[in-house]
């Protein structure tokens, strides 16, 4: 950048996307003139330092780019979702006619439709949009929603040859009253974060039971690289901690925040531990509803 001197002894700068001036940088203002504009009035404008003044500059220019890339993705997520909307209008009716059961590729597609949904949803969860979203709270199948979002990342625990295994073994079917999405993006952040630490070509367990005082018990259970240690158990749902096993995983650490936000909505029970087989257990008790 360079530094112009106005005829009143002012400084001024031309950046990326702003015109700075009124400055008094030294070296380049006049002291002179500056100061016979300003005889009338207490001169207690600063005087700048020529790097410092470039750094903040720089650090100026930076923000207006980060703010024009906050309008591109915002943009874009917002497009996302209305096509999303349209898609799902359009697929009511194939879903309705239930024709949709014979053909694989058609049920693919939709399956494909609710990941974006549910990314959305957790992305939502991420900037705290949720809180806006009024709780629909019906009957939920918690087998059927965990086969579904284990279908949902078969394109993730297929890169690192995973297999995602949902075990029933209770002798009926497992009903609770939630919200779907929130149990959505809870099934979902717990199964990417199993895919995501898991060693490759091991498996991952999604285990449902029913326990003796009515609850509907759900555990997740999966192989890590390195055990967990009692620091990272006790913190796992603390906003921004990641443990000790993330290293060279991405991560924000605000998965299992979110995890315990929900679960907290929903009144469950849960427990994080390592099993005496060494698998990383999220075990969650949901009331049970009849059906």
């Amino acid at each position: 950048m360079i530094v112009y001197t106005c005829p009143y002894g002012y400084c001024s700068i031309v950046g990326e996307h702003r015109i700075y001036t009124g400055l008094k940088i030294k070296g380049y203002y006049v002291k002179k003139k500056t100061e016979s504009k300003a005889r009338d009035c207490a001169d207690d404008s600063t005087i700048f330092n020529e790097k410092d003044l470039f750094q903040m500059i720089n650090r100026l220019e930076d923000l207006e780019r980060e703010s024009a890339s906050l309008k591109t993705y915002t943009a874009t997520i917002h497009d996302i979702k209305r096509a999303t909307s349209c898609f799902t209008d359009l697929l009511e009716e194939v879903i309705e006619d239930g024709e949709y059961k014979n053909d694989k590729n058609l049920r693919d597609l939709i399956d494909g439709l609710d990941l974006i949904r549910t990314r959305l949803d957790y992305h939502d969860f991420l900037l705290n949009k949720n809180q806006d979203v009024a709780v629909s709270r019906t009957k939920l199948n918690l087998i059927n929603i965990g086969v579904k979002i284990s279908k949902m990342l078969k394109y993730k625990s297929d890169m690192k040859q995973l297999k995602i295994s949902n075990t029933n073994f209770a002798p009926q079917q497992l009903i609770t009253v939630a919200d779907s999405k929130r149990i959505f993006v809870l099934f979902f952040i717990l199964v990417e974060n199993a895919i995501k630490y898991s060693p490759q070509g091991e498996s991952i367990y999604i285990d449902y039971d029913l326990s003796a005082d009515n609850y509907v018990t759900v555990s997740f259970k999966n192989k890590v690289r390195s055990q967990l240690t009692q620091s990272d158990l006790d913190n796992i749902f603390v906003s921004g901690y990641r443990g000790s096993n993330s290293e060279g995983v991405v991560g924000t650490g605000q998965g299992m925040a979110i995890v315990k936000t929900i679960l907290d909505e929903c009144k469950a029970r849960y427990n994080v531990f390592m099993n005496k087989e060494g698998k990383f257990v999220v075990q969650i008790e949901f009331k049970s509803c009849d059906k």
